[in-house]
């Protein structure tokens, strides 16, 4: 996909303002790699006016996610749906995946699902659109989840399968592994208690040499959960102490 080339990007020399305000983004960046998104938006809104070429779209962006570090979700949900508008006019699919990524989940911070489910979706069929495959499959993967603990199992199910298709092959075995991890409590509770466990096999042959242990444990007790309700309750019992075993 292209896109138009936007202001700021040519090799013309820089006039003192600009050189400021890449500057300015460079220190409100650090200040929030640092945990300190409270001094970070303090450098973004003292930089001055805002524009449409990538600096000020950067800065914005970085306004808009200090925002919901710092938890005022609403804030940051206008902010960003603000850039959203901007960077879609512009065609930069790039960077507005970046802001449906953030908007999603912090929809979800305020339990606002409906508008979490619309932006998941909206970056799946951006990177569908590239193509790619392994992001899109990671973008499900979170989709898929939002729809389990909304009640649509169903939704959940069909979402997470999608997205196995797309990263069992090509993703990395620790996506791959929380994806399968993902679709074995979506079978389980659609009643399909078989490819629960299979699903459970394949998360844990990915995940089992990972450096996530809780997660590792975690997926062990979903497969005892399951072998309980199958009444197999020696097994139950061998995977839980398994499970505490793992724990570090």
């Amino acid at each position: 996909m292209c896109r138009r080339r936007l202001p700021g990007r040519s090799g013309a020399a820089d006039a003192p303002a600009a050189v400021a305000r890449r500057e300015a983004l460079q220190q409100a960046i650090t200040a929030s790699r640092n945990g300190r998104p409270d001094e970070s938006l303090r450098i973004v809104e003292a930089i001055g006016p805002e524009g449409d070429d990538v600096v000020s779209i950067r800065l914005m962006t970085e306004k808009a996610l200090d925002l919901g570090r710092l938890r005022n979700y609403p804030a940051s949900l206008a902010a960003l749906r603000v850039l959203m508008d901007r960077v879609k006019e512009l065609d930069w699919p790039a960077r507005e995946a970046v802001l449906l990524d953030n908007a999603a989940r912090f929809a979800e911070a305020v339990r606002d699902f409906p508008l979490a489910d619309v932006y998941w979706e909206r970056l799946a069929a951006i990177h569908r659109s590239f193509p790619d495959p392994i992001k899109e499959g990671g973008t499900l993967l979170g989709l898929a989840r939002l729809r389990y603990h909304q009640g649509e199992v169903g939704k959940a199910l069909r979402t997470a399968r999608a997205a196995v298709a797309l990263v069992r092959h090509g993703g990395s075995e620790d996506l791959s592994g929380r994806t399968y991890s993902g679709l074995s409590v979506y079978e389980a509770a659609a009643g399909d208690l078989a490819k629960a466990l299979v699903c459970h096999e394949e998360a844990l042959q990915r995940l089992s040499t990972g450096p996530d242990r809780t997660l590792v444990a975690q997926v062990m007790l979903n497969a005892a959960r399951v072998q309980d309700r199958l009444r197999e309750y020696g097994v139950t019992l061998e995977m839980a102490e398994a499970a505490l075993e793992v724990l570090p």
